[in-house]
């Protein structure tokens, strides 16, 4: 009887603490995570600027007849419970963009960075969110980035159009797809400009025809007190410190091999600068950027030329450890609002 030892995948083999360290605060935020979405559901009182509309009769014409089904008790039920629909969609339209790639377990901290990013799945599950459009404007990338043949390439344009027409933070995200593509693959870039405009111009004119402030609406208000446990921007830096890092190194080094990717992620920029125009608030401004360093994060280790497992794993248990005091409430500095804040301290600066 022979017994083969295969070797590792890495030149230098995991750390046993590291993965064990990872996988407890991992389940603890997953778990408290899952308790502010019960919470969630559980409770009546709005935790955005666009479910506080929707109470007062305002919004699109389908989240007002949707609400309709939630009754007296719960109306903000049936919007939340299909935003929740699109957010786990695209959690596992993230694992599907990363997995070929990076294997199932490569892919895992990008998917817990975001899920588990303090008040964000809680944020992305109220009524009237962006999940949707995260999904397919991921779904759309995937198909415009990974394809060579012209029906996917196509579809993958319809898809990045749907999202611009759920929400308008992603037109620049959107322009800097075209640009990666007229760099690097400029075969696609006609079949994706098809796909985008079958599909905007149409919807986007019944939209003007039947509801004329739905251009008003695309990027729609973010909480109602932006200032609520964020702190400012010195807070995104203290807490955030490790996904801010990698962000810079994947524009950075990623300007060396640039694609549809890196365009994206640089064009996402100049919302940070335009976030005093904009009456989103800055936890609607950096969505595309949590998406985007999401799934950049695989990538930094070969931008780095970094072969020791151990160092990214150190960087993702540091990052959760800055969560850390969010979670003990502690210091619950958030970018994102609590479940139930208190609803007389609701600001209005956003309307």
């Amino acid at each position: 009887m022979t017994l083969r030892l295969h070797p590792p995948a890495h030149s230098v083999p995991d750390n046993v603490w590291h993965t064990l360290w990872i996988s407890i605060f991992a389940s603890w935020f997953v778990w408290q995570t899952g308790e502010d979405l019960i919470e969630l559901f559980t409770g009546s009182l709005p935790v955005t600027f666009f479910e506080l509309r929707l109470l007062q009769g305002e919004g699109s014409a389908f989240q007002t007849w949707l609400n309709a089904f939630g009754g007296e008790d719960y109306p903000l039920l049936p919007g939340r419970i299909l935003a929740l629909v699109g957010w786990f969609l695209a959690l596992a339209q993230v694992i599907r963009f990363l997995k070929p790639h990076n294997g199932f377990v490569g892919s895992l901290p990008s998917l817990l960075i975001l899920f588990t990013l303090p008040g964000f799945s809680v944020w992305m599950s109220a009524a009237g969110s962006a999940s949707w459009s995260v999904y397919f404007f991921i779904k759309g990338f995937e198909a415009i980035s990974h394809n060579e043949t012209k029906v996917p390439i196509i579809r993958g344009g319809v898809f990045v159009g749907i999202a611009l027409l759920l929400h308008g933070i992603w037109l620049l995200p959107i322009i800097g797809l075209l640009m990666g593509c007229w760099e690097v693959f400029r075969y696609r870039l006609n079949w994706a400009v098809i796909g985008m405009v079958a599909v905007v111009l149409p919807l986007g004119l019944v939209l003007v025809v039947f509801d004329p402030d739905a251009l008003a609406r695309m990027i729609p208000g973010g909480s109602l007190q932006g200032e609520l446990g964020f702190g400012g921007w010195g807070g995104l830096f203290s807490r955030y410190l490790l996904l801010v890092v990698s962000l810079l190194l994947l524009l950075v080094y990623g300007a060396r091999r640039r694609g549809a990717g890196w365009w994206s992620l640089a064009f996402t920029m100049p919302l940070l600068v335009l976030e005093p125009l904009l009456a989103s608030g800055p936890e609607t401004v950096l969505l595309p950027l949590w998406i985007f360093v999401a799934l950049g994060l695989s990538k930094v280790p070969t931008l780095l030329d970094v072969r020791f497992p151990r160092a990214y794993q150190s960087v993702v248990l540091c990052q959760l450890l800055l969560w850390a005091p969010a979670y003990l409430g502690t210091q619950p500095l958030k970018i994102y609002p609590p479940v139930t804040p208190d609803i007389e301290q609701y600001s209005f600066s956003h309307d």
